[in-house]
């Protein structure tokens, strides 16, 4: 199991459902770690026009 949480904001992002097997968690984690990275970087674009 891998927790992720960006320091600086302390940002992480929702733990995700049980898959079915390894190939679709595989493809689940890589799905979470884009949209992760798509939400820290609207957080910093929003800190920057603060």
């Amino acid at each position: 199991m891998v927790h992720l949480v960006h320091i600086p904001t302390k940002y992480s992002p929702s733990w995700p459902a049980w898959q079915d097997n390894l190939e679709a968690a595989k493809r689940k984690a890589l799905t979470c770690l884009d949209d992760a990275y798509i939400q820290l970087d609207e957080l910093e674009r929003q800190r920057e026009a603060a």
